[in-house]
This record gives structure tokens, C-alpha cells and sequence, in this order.
């Protein structure tokens, strides 16, 4: 078999069936024990049944499977979760009900009947770290000396957006929640005194030749945030700090690519949401008037707002029910249960369980 031949057979399309499980306000009528979609242009299709609906959970799901095709050489599980993601969206704009991706629970290769059928089955488990055992009677006392200070409307409304940000699950979200905090914080604190505006290339404030002089006017928002950042952030490259935030933001609210944002200032999005939360929690603190006499406050600085999580991937083969035709479903291929203990040594070396993953 020739170089070329074999180039063609590694990236040979294959055919994938994904199973999710996802979180629904909306389940299926009772008559229907299953519904499929087709996209429109065959892209993929997708098989939807109740998981467990019953009234009055927290979080109805669905079970969820989505048929795809790629490379194996392709990264699988993003093209399935960016697939099924973009259903999803347009579910939900037509059902009004929240819908969203909970787990991947595993791929399978369907492309064609074999005695065994290639399987990647996935598992979560949450930060080990979390929780983190700190919380104690001084960081109570903290709370305290902090809620002396009479604060006004504005800064708890700037807190509220803050606490959202530490709270929220998705880093763009995060971000979103840091910046509206910072608005607030900026229109509370921003300085009377005339600004200029800048060049947008080389940061310079800009020069009228008919008036011959640089132009100045009270700060509108976005250079009262400025202020503050130009305030809160020194050092080496001090000054592009708030024009690299001010582009994710602008990326962020109108919808453009994050990669060519940080491909443009060298940074992680993840990088930049944590310069933004750390920058919003120095001004929340700046304005906090302190009671007198001597004490220390007890607090934590997070080196990154980001939430982790683990997924372990179990590579396996299994079989299956029935010879796969051209419209598989899930039920056909065996149901491997895979557990994952986590534990940690004692003091005398015996293994303590510490967490079981299903």
C-alpha cells in the first residue's frame, strides 16, 4: 500500500454517534417516546427521548445523541459539542425554556458493523480542591470590620456583579459580570477633570490642527473605566492593560472571534478575566473606610477565578445489539459502567476512598 493510500485511509471520514446528557425545561409529550431531527443539509442528526422529567426536579434531562461525521484525526468531542450546542441555542430560542449541555457521557464509532465497535466513554469529576477548607472565625470577624463601612447603593450593585462573576460557571460569563461591576465602579469614582481622547494605534492623545491643541471634555464611561485601570494596574506594560480588555470586551458583547483577540495581545481569555476580577476586587476594596485601631483582616486572593474540573476518557470496544444500519441508536451498542475511585493514603499506608466517579 503506497504512502498516499494510506494518508487517504487515516483521514477517511467516519461516522460518529455522541450521547449526551442535557438539562430541559421542556420535555417530550407523552405520546412520543422518541424524537429525531435532521439537519437540513444532512450535517448531522439528532435523537432526543426523556431521561429523567419528573416534576419538580432542580434540573429535568433529557437523553440526548447526536450522529456526526469527521476524521478521527479531528478533535471529535468539540465538533460534537459545538454541533449539538448550536440545536440546542436554536431549541431554545423556539421553545422560550432553558436547555443546556450537562455531560458527554460517550462516542461511538458507527461507521460500519463489526464484531466490536470502537467506544470513548467519558467521566466528571469536579476541582479536587473544592472545598477549600479556610473558612474560619477571623475571616468572620473580616465580614464585620467590612460591613461597618456605610456603603452606597452603587458599590453593592457593583459587589452583586462581582459575586455573579466569582459564582458564574462559564469564563465569558465571568468576564461579562467584571466588566458590568467595573462600569458601575467607574461612573461611582470618575474624576471630573478633562481627559483626551487617544489615538487607537499608538495610544497618544489626539491633536486638532485647526483648534491647534489636544481636544479635552469630561471622561465618558469608557475613560472612567480607563481611569481606573490606568490606577489599579502598574507596572511593565501598564499602558496596555485597558485597550487589551477593552478588546475582549467589545469581542465579547458583539460577538467576533476570542482567538484572534488573544492571537492580538498574546494572552489567554481565561488570562485576561482574571486581570479584570483581580483589577475590579482592588477598586471594591480601595473604597472601604476601615474602622480605626489595630487589627488584621483575614481574606483569600485567588490566584484565578477559573473553575476546573477533571474528565477521565476510558478507550474501550464494545459490541452491539444488531448489525448498524444507516439510522443507529444508542440502545443498539452495550452499556459499559466504568467507576473511578479517588482516594489518598493514611498515616499507615492504607488506601482511604475519597471520592467514587460514575
Amino acid at each position: 500500500m503506497s504512502k498516499m493510500e494510506k494518508q487517504k485511509i487515516k483521514h477517511a471520514e467516519r461516522r460518529w454517534i455522541a450521547d449526551f446528557e442535557v438539562f430541559s425545561y421542556i420535555s417530550l409529550l407523552e405520546k412520543d417516546k422518541r424524537l429525531k431531527f435532521r439537519h437540513p443539509n444532512d450535517e448531522f442528526e439528532v435523537h432526543i427521548k426523556d431521561f429523567d422529567t419528573r416534576p419538580g426536579m432542580d434540573n429535568p434531562t433529557l437523553s440526548v445523541q447526536i450522529l456526526f461525521k469527521c476524521s478521527e484525526d479531528d478533535d471529535i468531542v468539540s465538533i460534537a459539542k459545538n454541533k449539538l450546542d448550536r440545536f440546542l441555542m436554536i431549541l431554545s430560542l423556539v421553545s422560550s425554556s432553558k436547555i443546556k449541555i450537562n455531560r458527554l457521557k460517550r462516542i461511538i464509532d458507527c461507521t460500519e458493523s463489526q464484531d466490536l465497535q470502537r467506544c470513548y466513554q467519558y467521566l466528571r469529576s469536579p476541582d479536587p480542591e473544592i472545598p477549600l477548607r479556610a473558612l474560619n472565625e477571623h475571616m468572620l470577624e473580616t465580614v464585620g470590620k467590612l460591613m461597618t463601612n456605610s456603603h452606597d447603593k452603587t458599590w453593592w450593585e457593583a459587589l452583586k456583579w462581582y459575586s455573579l462573576g466569582i459564582a458564574s460557571t462559564y469564563t465569558d460569563e465571568q468576564f461579562q459580570c467584571f466588566w458590568l461591576s467595573l462600569e458601575i465602579l467607574a461612573e461611582r469614582s470618575k474624576s471630573s477633570e478633562p481627559v483626551a481622547d487617544k489615538c487607537q494605534k499608538c495610544l497618544t492623545p489626539l491633536y486638532c490642527k485647526t483648534c491647534k491643541s489636544i481636544s479635552k471634555h469630561k471622561p465618558f464611561p469608557k475613560q472612567a473605566i480607563e481611569q481606573i485601570v490606568d490606577k489599579r494596574h502598574k507596572g511593565k506594560g501598564h499602558e496596555l492593560m485597558f485597550p487589551m480588555l477593552s478588546d475582549f470586551r467589545n469581542t465579547l458583547f458583539h460577538g467576533s472571534g476570542l482567538k484572534k483577540c488573544e492571537n492580538k495581545h498574546n494572552i489567554k481569555f481565561e488570562e485576561a478575566m482574571d486581570a479584570l476580577g483581580k483589577l475590579v476586587f482592588a477598586e471594591l476594596m480601595s473604597t472601604i473606610k476601615l474602622p480605626g485601631g489595630k487589627y488584621r483582616l483575614a481574606m483569600i486572593e485567588s490566584s484565578t477565578f477559573c473553575h476546573k474540573e477533571i474528565i477521565y476518557k476510558a478507550d474501550m470496544n464494545i459490541g452491539s445489539s444488531k448489525p448498524i444500519n444507516a439510522e443507529p441508536e444508542i440502545e443498539d451498542f452495550a452499556n459499559v459502567d466504568v467507576t473511578i475511585e479517588i482516594g489518598e493514603k493514611d498515616k499507615d499506608g492504607s488506601i482511604l476512598t475519597k471520592n467514587i466517579i460514575k
